[in-house]
């Protein structure tokens, strides 16, 4: 793994949702018990995806289509406390939506359950 970088944090928790691989490729995590496992079976016949980050704030959309990869095992689940694997995305496409959403909302608060999964501050060592 190259580096992480910071794509969403929130000051207040720490937190880091996604992190860079390299410069085209999204990753994150898969934690026991969030039954994301379930999807990834999918990945593993057909790597093809999209990705769909709605900003419920102002009602814009951000889709990101590629290909996934995933790493069972290595030096690079170290840097997230708790992870089984991680998943590689492999960006190709992004398409970003303005003002698409009906209705917006405001954040009130995060989950507490991201505390526990730790900082996911990654060295090249």
């Amino acid at each position: 793994m190259r580096h992480m970088a910071r794509m969403y944090h929130t000051e207040e928790e720490n937190l880091d949702l996604f992190g860079w691989f390299s410069s085209q490729t999204l990753v994150w995590p898969d934690f026991v018990g969030n039954g994301f496992f379930n999807t990834l079976g999918n990945v593993l016949i057909n790597p093809r995806a999209g990705l769909l980050f709605p900003d419920f704030e102002c009602g814009n959309l951000l889709y990101i289509a590629g290909n996934c990869t995933i790493i069972q095992n290595g030096p690079e689940l170290a840097g997230f406390k708790g992870a089984e694997r991680l998943i590689l995305f492999q960006v190709e496409k992004v398409i970003r939506i303005f003002q698409r959403l009906p209705w917006s909302f405001n954040l009130t608060s995060d989950s507490p359950f991201l505390s526990s999964t730790g900082d996911w501050l990654f060295t090249n060592n």
